[in-house]
């Protein structure tokens, strides 16, 4: 405050100095003289007082929007990948850099796109390899997939893999589902796939997410064991 005053002093004084010393130059009433060495002064002060206002409110609000930014947690990194071909090449990728994987197969369709088959079955193998090698394999299901879940458990007990399989069947359901993938590695920060189906029908060209945030991956961690307890 006191700054800012000193500030508008400085400014108003100067101003007022100079409309003085030209105003008085020539004039020899005693009443417009006055005027500019009393007036002028006080209407330049009230002019320069409300600048260096302007220019504090917006130095202030400058300060506080930083320190918002800075309060506010940031999201890591998120990346959008057009179309479920595009995630399952991605999933392909991670698969044996995980340690442990939550997933979600939830549709009521029995159909399963052409396409897609070749990479599910890609997925499978590597999962069992990953789980062979330690990686802990954990998926909430509904019935379509309860072939594919015994498939995996009878391979896990059969090879008594490193890394522990749990499946658990939930109930088919009309309601939208967000169907999703938790990645978490040894070595660096946990990610999830989030997206594919919003609705019960596996629409290939929706939009899959991949969000890096631990406490977001933590909330759908907690999702995912409320579905499988």
């Amino acid at each position: 405050m006191i700054k800012r005053v000193v500030i508008a002093y400085s400014i108003s004084g100067g101003l007022a100095l100079f409309a003085i010393t030209r105003g008085l130059y020539g004039i020899t009433d005693p009443q417009i003289k006055l005027l500019l060495v009393v007036v002028v002064p006080i209407v330049l002060f009230i002019i320069s007082d409300k600048i260096t206002t302007l220019i504090q409110n917006k130095k202030d609000i400058d300060e506080l929007g930083t320190r918002l930014i800075k309060a506010i947690p940031q999201v890591e990194s998120i990346i959008v990948l057009d179309n479920s071909h595009d995630a399952f090449d991605y999933m392909l990728g991670a698969i044996n850099q995980a340690n442990r994987i939550y997933n979600t197969k939830i549709s009521v369709r029995d159909d399963i796109n052409i396409s897609l088959r070749s990479r599910q079955s890609k997925f499978e193998q590597l999962m069992k390899k990953a789980m062979k090698n330690g990686t802990d394999y954990s998926v909430a299901s509904t019935r379509k997939y309860e072939a594919d879940m015994k498939r995996l458990e009878e391979y896990a007990i059969k090879n008594n893999t490193k890394g522990r399989f749990k499946y658990k069947m939930i109930a088919n359901s009309n309601l939208p589902h967000i169907n999703f993938l938790i990645f978490e590695y040894p070595d660096r920060l946990p990610e999830i796939l989030l997206g594919w189906a919003i609705v019960d029908d596996w629409d290939h060209t929706k939009q899959v997410f991949i969000i890096r945030e631990s406490r977001l991956v933590n909330y759908f961690i907690q999702l995912h064991g409320v579905w499988m307890s």
